[in-house]
């Protein structure tokens, strides 16, 4: 069982820095907080794209720069898959895909920059996730991991270093939580956290810059949220 943020504990699995961009059947997320990777699961510098598939193997597909793709399984695992992000979660130049599974162990898959894949559970721990981003919540500089989860806490992955994740809950809410997107939304230097939840109001989560967070609502309002995307919709320059 994933502990609180109080007592963490090391889940065994790999981050590190961070991809460019992601094409997926259920959402799309780029790793924030530390400097792009190259462009690319298979390194020839054309966008690719992966796919987060339910009841079926993930998918990758490999561009050719010219809006064509060659498509693969990513592994022979049969997983329900939500969400995936892309990020350099191994440190060694190549893009890894980290996958949002429901009622089933999460998931990451270390690419070999030839546009395979290697994948094993994040942890032993059973979850609801929906969806995933990356970005260094911490601040050590590695990629970090938010999983959305639907009908249970959500959880935050630290990275340690060594081949290990710390993971905790974000807070002790019980959220239907659909999508989650990082950014700096208050303006402090520190990744944010935004929850899309199902009839429940959104949430937003603050970063303290090492980990933890502080949560409330967005808004009173109670909507069947599916998706969240940050930007400067207004000019003014914040998320």
């Amino acid at each position: 069982m994933t502990r609180s943020l109080g007592e963490l504990r090391v889940l065994g699995a790999v981050v590190g820095r961070v991809g460019v961009v992601a094409c997926l059947v259920a959402a799309v997320v780029v790793a924030a907080g530390v400097a792009p990777a190259a462009a690319g699961v298979d390194g020839d510098g054309d966008v690719d794209a992966v796919f987060a598939s339910a009841n079926q193997p993930d998918r990758v597909c490999v561009g050719d720069g010219s809006g064509g793709f060659t498509c693969s399984d990513v592994s022979s695992d049969t997983y329900s898959s939500f969400g995936v992000a892309l990020g350099d979660v191994d440190g060694d130049g190549s893009l890894d895909a980290m996958f949002a599974n429901y009622n089933q162990p999460d998931r990451v898959c270390v690419g070999d920059g030839s546009g395979g894949f290697s994948c094993t559970d994040v942890s032993s721990d059973t979850h609801n996730s929906r969806g995933v981003a990356l970005g260094d919540v911490d601040g050590d500089g590695d990629l970090d991991a938010v999983l959305a989860n639907f009908f249970e806490r959500n959880v935050a992955c630290l990275w340690e270093g060594s081949g290990g994740f710390t993971c905790g809950y974000v807070s002790s809410d019980t959220n239907d939580s659909t999508g989650v997107a990082l950014g700096d939304v208050d303006g402090d230097g520190d990744l944010d956290a935004v929850f899309a939840n199902y009839n429940q109001p959104d949430r937003v989560c603050l970063g303290d810059g090492l980990g933890g967070f502080f949560c409330g609502d967005v808004s009173p309002d109670t909507g069947n949220s599916r998706g969240v995307a940050l930007g400067d919709v207004d000019g003014d320059g914040d998320l």
